[in-house]
Protein backbone atom coordinates (compact mmCIF):
# COMPACT_ATOMS: atom_id res chain seq x y z
CA UNK A 1 0.00 0.00 0.00
CA UNK A 2 2.94 2.45 -0.69
CA UNK A 3 2.01 6.31 -1.13
CA UNK A 4 3.69 9.33 -3.56
CA UNK A 5 6.92 9.73 -1.40
CA UNK A 6 9.17 12.23 -1.39
CA UNK A 7 12.31 13.80 0.41
CA UNK A 8 11.88 15.41 4.35
CA UNK A 9 12.05 18.58 5.59
CA UNK A 10 16.04 19.06 7.70
CA UNK A 11 13.68 19.63 10.83
CA UNK A 12 12.39 16.30 10.73
CA UNK A 13 14.16 14.06 13.38
CA UNK A 14 13.76 10.58 14.92
CA UNK A 15 14.41 9.41 18.55
CA UNK A 16 17.59 11.35 20.10
CA UNK A 17 20.57 9.09 20.53
CA UNK A 18 23.94 9.56 22.64
CA UNK A 19 26.31 7.28 20.61
CA UNK A 20 24.98 3.91 19.85
CA UNK A 21 21.99 4.11 22.26
CA UNK A 22 18.26 5.60 22.23
CA UNK A 23 17.69 8.59 24.86
CA UNK A 24 14.96 10.26 25.74
CA UNK A 25 14.41 14.09 24.85
CA UNK A 26 14.92 15.12 28.49
CA UNK A 27 18.15 13.35 28.61
CA UNK A 28 19.60 10.80 30.95
CA UNK A 29 17.40 9.20 33.94
CA UNK A 30 19.27 9.23 37.02
CA UNK A 31 19.72 5.92 38.36
CA UNK A 32 18.45 5.17 41.67
CA UNK A 33 21.06 4.17 44.65
CA UNK A 34 21.54 0.43 45.48
CA UNK A 35 20.16 1.26 48.76
CA UNK A 36 17.04 2.28 46.88
CA UNK A 37 16.87 -0.75 44.62
CA UNK A 38 18.08 -3.74 46.77
CA UNK A 39 15.49 -3.23 49.24
CA UNK A 40 12.78 -3.29 45.93
CA UNK A 41 14.22 -6.20 44.53
CA UNK A 42 14.08 -8.50 47.77
CA UNK A 43 10.53 -7.39 48.61
CA UNK A 44 9.56 -8.61 44.77
CA UNK A 45 11.13 -11.50 45.34
CA UNK A 46 9.15 -12.17 48.48
CA UNK A 47 5.84 -11.27 46.48
CA UNK A 48 7.20 -14.51 43.83
CA UNK A 49 7.24 -16.46 47.16
CA UNK A 50 4.25 -15.35 48.63
CA UNK A 51 1.72 -14.04 46.05
CA UNK A 52 -0.52 -10.80 46.71
CA UNK A 53 -4.49 -10.49 46.40
CA UNK A 54 -5.50 -7.94 44.57
CA UNK A 55 -5.62 -9.02 41.02
CA UNK A 56 -7.38 -7.72 37.84
CA UNK A 57 -10.86 -9.86 37.43
CA UNK A 58 -11.38 -11.78 34.70
CA UNK A 59 -14.81 -12.65 32.55
CA UNK A 60 -15.57 -15.06 30.18
CA UNK A 61 -14.92 -13.41 26.37
CA UNK A 62 -17.51 -12.98 24.03
CA UNK A 63 -16.40 -14.29 20.63
CA UNK A 64 -19.29 -12.47 19.12
CA UNK A 65 -18.19 -9.34 20.43
CA UNK A 66 -14.56 -10.07 19.38
CA UNK A 67 -16.08 -8.73 16.02
CA UNK A 68 -17.09 -5.37 17.04
CA UNK A 69 -15.90 -2.65 14.98
CA UNK A 70 -15.14 -0.76 16.77
CA UNK A 71 -13.73 -2.57 19.61
CA UNK A 72 -11.49 -3.17 22.80
CA UNK A 73 -11.15 -6.56 24.66
CA UNK A 74 -8.60 -6.66 27.57
CA UNK A 75 -6.31 -9.60 27.07
CA UNK A 76 -4.52 -8.38 30.71
CA UNK A 77 -1.65 -5.93 30.89
CA UNK A 78 -0.72 -3.84 28.13
CA UNK A 79 -2.12 -6.69 25.55
CA UNK A 80 -5.27 -5.24 23.48
CA UNK A 81 -7.09 -6.94 20.83
CA UNK A 82 -8.29 -4.13 18.66
CA UNK A 83 -10.71 -3.44 16.28
CA UNK A 84 -11.45 -0.28 14.03
CA UNK A 85 -11.85 0.40 10.38
CA UNK A 86 -11.90 -3.10 8.88
CA UNK A 87 -8.34 -3.95 10.62
CA UNK A 88 -7.51 -6.27 13.93
CA UNK A 89 -4.10 -5.54 15.39
CA UNK A 90 -2.77 -6.91 18.89
CA UNK A 91 -0.72 -4.78 21.09
CA UNK A 92 2.17 -5.70 23.15
CA UNK A 93 1.21 -9.36 23.28
CA UNK A 94 2.45 -11.50 26.15
CA UNK A 95 0.36 -14.71 26.73
CA UNK A 96 3.23 -16.72 28.70
CA UNK A 97 2.55 -17.39 32.60
CA UNK A 98 6.04 -15.26 33.34
CA UNK A 99 7.17 -12.16 32.07
CA UNK A 100 10.72 -12.97 31.90
CA UNK A 101 13.88 -14.49 29.95
CA UNK A 102 13.14 -18.23 31.98
CA UNK A 103 9.83 -20.11 32.41
CA UNK A 104 10.65 -20.82 36.46
CA UNK A 105 11.52 -17.59 37.47
CA UNK A 106 9.88 -13.22 37.04
CA UNK A 107 7.24 -12.02 37.17
CA UNK A 108 4.18 -14.68 37.51
CA UNK A 109 0.62 -13.94 35.61
CA UNK A 110 -1.87 -13.69 38.12
CA UNK A 111 -4.57 -14.15 35.69
CA UNK A 112 -4.67 -15.84 32.98
CA UNK A 113 -5.18 -14.23 28.96
CA UNK A 114 -8.61 -12.81 28.39
CA UNK A 115 -8.86 -14.35 25.12
CA UNK A 116 -6.23 -17.50 24.45
CA UNK A 117 -3.97 -17.20 22.02
CA UNK A 118 -5.56 -20.87 20.26
CA UNK A 119 -9.16 -18.34 20.45
CA UNK A 120 -7.88 -14.99 18.77
CA UNK A 121 -9.68 -13.93 15.62
CA UNK A 122 -7.65 -13.45 12.83
CA UNK A 123 -4.54 -10.63 13.69
CA UNK A 124 -3.93 -8.06 10.46
CA UNK A 125 -0.59 -6.65 12.24
CA UNK A 126 1.05 -6.56 15.70
CA UNK A 127 2.25 -3.29 18.06
CA UNK A 128 5.11 -3.62 20.14
CA UNK A 129 6.14 -0.47 22.34
CA UNK A 130 9.66 -1.44 23.60
CA UNK A 131 11.34 -4.86 24.19
CA UNK A 132 10.83 -5.53 28.18
CA UNK A 133 9.70 -8.90 28.94
CA UNK A 134 6.26 -8.04 30.12
CA UNK A 135 5.80 -6.29 26.57
CA UNK A 136 7.57 -8.24 24.12
CA UNK A 137 7.37 -12.04 25.15
CA UNK A 138 9.17 -14.43 22.52
CA UNK A 139 7.01 -16.85 23.07
CA UNK A 140 4.14 -15.07 22.14
CA UNK A 141 5.88 -13.69 19.43
CA UNK A 142 6.67 -17.03 17.70
CA UNK A 143 3.28 -18.04 17.93
CA UNK A 144 1.75 -15.12 16.21
CA UNK A 145 4.80 -14.84 13.54
CA UNK A 146 3.25 -18.65 13.61
CA UNK A 147 -0.06 -17.25 12.06
CA UNK A 148 1.43 -15.03 9.55
CA UNK A 149 0.94 -12.12 12.03
CA UNK A 150 2.74 -9.11 10.42
CA UNK A 151 4.81 -6.95 13.24
CA UNK A 152 5.86 -3.08 13.40
CA UNK A 153 8.21 -2.46 16.04
CA UNK A 154 10.34 0.57 16.84
CA UNK A 155 13.72 0.76 15.52
CA UNK A 156 16.15 -2.13 16.45
CA UNK A 157 13.03 -4.65 17.70
CA UNK A 158 12.72 -6.34 14.29
CA UNK A 159 15.65 -8.55 14.98
CA UNK A 160 13.64 -10.38 18.12
CA UNK A 161 10.74 -10.93 15.94
CA UNK A 162 12.99 -12.21 12.73
CA UNK A 163 14.67 -14.52 16.14
CA UNK A 164 11.51 -15.64 16.27
CA UNK A 165 10.16 -16.46 13.19
CA UNK A 166 8.48 -13.26 12.35
CA UNK A 167 8.54 -10.44 10.06
CA UNK A 168 8.50 -6.90 11.00
CA UNK A 169 8.82 -3.29 9.77
CA UNK A 170 10.61 -1.33 12.16
CA UNK A 171 9.85 2.88 12.72
CA UNK A 172 11.51 5.72 14.45
CA UNK A 173 9.88 8.49 16.05
CA UNK A 174 7.13 10.71 14.08
CA UNK A 175 7.15 7.63 11.04
CA UNK A 176 4.14 6.07 9.96
CA UNK A 177 3.42 3.43 7.34
CA UNK A 178 -0.09 2.47 6.18
CA UNK A 179 -1.33 -1.32 6.61
CA UNK A 180 -4.21 -3.32 5.53
CA UNK A 181 -6.08 -6.76 6.20
CA UNK A 182 -3.74 -9.44 6.06
CA UNK A 183 -5.86 -11.99 4.76
CA UNK A 184 -6.42 -12.35 1.18
CA UNK A 185 -2.98 -10.35 0.40
CA UNK A 186 -1.02 -13.35 -0.13
CA UNK A 187 2.76 -12.93 0.74
CA UNK A 188 2.94 -9.11 0.08
CA UNK A 189 6.37 -7.66 0.63
CA UNK A 190 6.98 -5.21 4.00
CA UNK A 191 5.01 -2.07 3.97
CA UNK A 192 7.03 1.40 2.91
CA UNK A 193 7.93 3.53 6.17
CA UNK A 194 7.25 7.33 6.18
CA UNK A 195 8.33 10.20 7.83
CA UNK A 196 5.80 13.11 8.24
CA UNK A 197 7.04 16.53 7.90
CA UNK A 198 4.78 18.67 10.38
CA UNK A 199 5.05 21.79 8.13
CA UNK A 200 5.05 20.46 4.71
CA UNK A 201 3.26 16.85 4.89
CA UNK A 202 6.52 15.86 2.98
CA UNK A 203 6.80 11.82 3.12
CA UNK A 204 10.10 9.95 3.06
CA UNK A 205 10.62 5.90 2.64
CA UNK A 206 13.01 4.59 5.10
CA UNK A 207 14.40 0.82 4.91
CA UNK A 208 12.01 -1.71 6.17
CA UNK A 209 13.37 -5.02 7.51
CA UNK A 210 12.59 -8.40 7.15
CA UNK A 211 11.65 -10.52 4.41
CA UNK A 212 8.15 -11.21 3.00
CA UNK A 213 5.15 -10.69 5.13
CA UNK A 214 2.69 -13.99 4.65
CA UNK A 215 -1.06 -13.67 5.42
CA UNK A 216 -2.82 -15.12 8.28
CA UNK A 217 -4.21 -19.11 7.92
CA UNK A 218 -7.95 -17.85 8.07
CA UNK A 219 -10.75 -17.54 5.74
CA UNK A 220 -11.99 -14.41 3.67
CA UNK A 221 -15.16 -14.84 5.57
CA UNK A 222 -13.79 -14.67 8.87
CA UNK A 223 -12.42 -10.71 8.58
CA UNK A 224 -14.13 -8.07 9.60
CA UNK A 225 -16.68 -6.10 6.95
CA UNK A 226 -15.70 -2.92 6.15
CA UNK A 227 -12.11 -3.97 5.94
CA UNK A 228 -9.64 -0.79 4.77
CA UNK A 229 -5.73 0.53 5.27
CA UNK A 230 -4.91 2.49 8.55
CA UNK A 231 -1.71 4.63 8.73
CA UNK A 232 0.21 3.34 12.19
CA UNK A 233 2.40 6.50 13.18
CA UNK A 234 5.23 5.50 15.69
CA UNK A 235 5.37 8.16 18.33
CA UNK A 236 7.84 9.37 21.30
CA UNK A 237 7.39 7.67 24.88
CA UNK A 238 9.41 8.40 27.96
CA UNK A 239 11.11 5.06 28.63
CA UNK A 240 14.18 2.59 28.23
CA UNK A 241 14.62 -0.51 26.61
CA UNK A 242 16.86 -3.91 27.55
CA UNK A 243 16.58 -7.59 27.70
CA UNK A 244 20.19 -8.12 29.50
CA UNK A 245 23.12 -6.30 31.53
CA UNK A 246 24.43 -4.95 27.90
CA UNK A 247 22.29 -4.07 25.74
CA UNK A 248 20.71 -1.33 27.78
CA UNK A 249 18.71 1.28 25.06
CA UNK A 250 20.26 0.13 21.98
CA UNK A 251 16.81 -0.48 20.92
CA UNK A 252 13.81 2.14 20.88
CA UNK A 253 10.48 2.21 23.07
CA UNK A 254 7.54 4.17 21.29
CA UNK A 255 3.86 4.52 21.77
CA UNK A 256 1.47 4.46 18.77
CA UNK A 257 -1.01 6.04 17.24
CA UNK A 258 -3.14 4.14 14.68
CA UNK A 259 -5.30 6.29 12.47
CA UNK A 260 -7.94 5.27 10.56
CA UNK A 261 -11.02 6.89 8.27
CA UNK A 262 -13.07 7.18 11.53
CA UNK A 263 -11.34 5.98 14.06
CA UNK A 264 -7.88 7.34 16.08
CA UNK A 265 -6.34 5.14 18.59
CA UNK A 266 -3.15 5.33 20.32
CA UNK A 267 -1.03 3.32 22.73
CA UNK A 268 1.37 4.74 24.96
CA UNK A 269 3.24 1.22 25.32
CA UNK A 270 5.41 2.45 28.64
CA UNK A 271 6.30 5.75 30.07
CA UNK A 272 6.36 8.29 32.47
CA UNK A 273 4.45 11.29 32.27
CA UNK A 274 6.15 14.27 29.32
CA UNK A 275 5.39 16.64 27.64
CA UNK A 276 5.53 14.82 24.33
CA UNK A 277 1.66 13.82 25.51
CA UNK A 278 0.53 17.01 24.40
CA UNK A 279 2.96 17.00 20.92
CA UNK A 280 1.42 13.84 20.15
CA UNK A 281 -2.22 15.50 20.92
CA UNK A 282 -1.56 18.32 18.60
CA UNK A 283 0.20 16.34 15.94
CA UNK A 284 -2.39 13.23 15.06
CA UNK A 285 -5.71 13.87 17.44
CA UNK A 286 -8.01 14.29 18.06
CA UNK A 287 -7.74 10.58 20.01
CA UNK A 288 -10.99 8.96 20.30
CA UNK A 289 -9.68 6.56 22.33
CA UNK A 290 -6.45 6.12 24.41
CA UNK A 291 -4.85 2.97 26.35
CA UNK A 292 -2.63 4.27 29.04
CA UNK A 293 -0.60 2.67 31.71
CA UNK A 294 -2.05 3.24 35.11
CA UNK A 295 0.03 0.69 37.11
CA UNK A 296 4.02 -0.24 38.49
CA UNK A 297 3.84 3.23 39.85
CA UNK A 298 5.78 2.31 43.53
CA UNK A 299 8.45 3.23 44.90
CA UNK A 300 8.34 6.77 42.89
CA UNK A 301 12.14 7.01 43.68
CA UNK A 302 12.67 4.36 41.26
CA UNK A 303 9.57 4.55 38.72
CA UNK A 304 8.64 8.25 38.39
CA UNK A 305 10.47 8.53 35.51
CA UNK A 306 9.44 5.86 33.19
CA UNK A 307 5.63 4.66 34.68
CA UNK A 308 2.97 7.66 35.36
CA UNK A 309 0.78 6.80 38.07
CA UNK A 310 -3.09 7.09 37.87
CA UNK A 311 -3.19 10.70 38.29
CA UNK A 312 -0.54 11.37 35.61
CA UNK A 313 -2.75 8.74 33.00
CA UNK A 314 -5.75 10.88 33.20
CA UNK A 315 -3.60 13.89 32.60
CA UNK A 316 -1.87 12.58 29.75
CA UNK A 317 -5.68 11.32 27.82
CA UNK A 318 -6.15 15.49 28.65
CA UNK A 319 -3.17 16.42 27.33
CA UNK A 320 -3.71 14.20 23.96
CA UNK A 321 -7.36 15.08 23.94
CA UNK A 322 -8.60 12.33 24.43
CA UNK A 323 -12.56 11.30 24.31
CA UNK A 324 -11.90 7.76 26.33
CA UNK A 325 -9.41 6.53 28.18
CA UNK A 326 -8.51 3.35 29.19
CA UNK A 327 -6.51 2.44 32.16
CA UNK A 328 -4.22 -0.92 31.61
CA UNK A 329 -0.63 -2.03 32.84
CA UNK A 330 -2.01 -3.58 35.99
CA UNK A 331 -3.13 -6.04 37.89
CA UNK A 332 -1.93 -9.07 35.90
CA UNK A 333 1.60 -8.72 36.87
CA UNK A 334 2.87 -8.08 40.29
CA UNK A 335 5.54 -5.71 39.18
CA UNK A 336 6.05 -2.87 42.02
CA UNK A 337 5.01 -2.08 45.27
CA UNK A 338 1.73 -0.49 45.14
CA UNK A 339 -1.52 -2.69 46.36
CA UNK A 340 -2.59 -4.63 43.28
CA UNK A 341 -6.51 -3.15 43.07
CA UNK A 342 -5.17 0.53 43.86
CA UNK A 343 -4.43 1.91 40.18
CA UNK A 344 -7.86 1.42 39.02
CA UNK A 345 -9.30 3.36 41.77
CA UNK A 346 -6.91 6.06 41.71
CA UNK A 347 -7.70 6.03 38.39
CA UNK A 348 -11.47 6.59 38.44
CA UNK A 349 -10.94 9.19 41.16
CA UNK A 350 -8.63 11.36 38.98
CA UNK A 351 -10.91 10.57 35.89
CA UNK A 352 -13.67 12.12 37.79
CA UNK A 353 -12.19 14.89 39.33
CA UNK A 354 -10.86 15.86 35.65
CA UNK A 355 -14.02 15.51 33.96
CA UNK A 356 -14.63 11.85 32.23
CA UNK A 357 -17.55 10.43 33.13
CA UNK A 358 -17.94 6.63 33.65
CA UNK A 359 -18.54 6.62 29.70
CA UNK A 360 -15.41 7.89 28.65
CA UNK A 361 -13.02 6.71 31.37
CA UNK A 362 -12.77 2.78 31.68
CA UNK A 363 -10.82 0.03 33.32
CA UNK A 364 -12.03 -3.36 31.93
CA UNK A 365 -12.41 -6.48 33.22
CA UNK A 366 -9.57 -9.38 31.40
CA UNK A 367 -11.66 -10.60 29.08
CA UNK A 368 -14.13 -7.57 28.65
CA UNK A 369 -14.74 -6.07 25.47
CA UNK A 370 -16.41 -2.99 24.42
CA UNK A 371 -17.07 -0.75 21.55
CA UNK A 372 -15.88 2.79 21.26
Amino acid sequence: MAASLTHPHPAVAGAPRHGSRFANPAGPRALPSFPTMAPFFLRKAWTELVPRSGAARIVPFDRAALRHNPGITWIGHSTMLVRMDGVTFLTDPIFSERASPVSFAGPQRLVPPGVPLDELPPIDFVLISHDHYDHADAASIAALAARGARFIVPLGLGELVRANGGTAIELDWWQETSVGPAAGTGSAGPLPARTADPSSGALRRVEASGGRVGSLRAAKSDRLEGAGAVTVHCVPAQHFCGRSLTDGNHRLWAGWVVEGPTRRFYHAGDTGYFDGFAEIGRRLGPIDLAAIPIGAYDPPAIMHAVHINPEEAVQAARDLGARRVVGMHFGTFDLTDEPLDEPPRRFHAAAAQQGFDPEHAWTLNVGETRSW
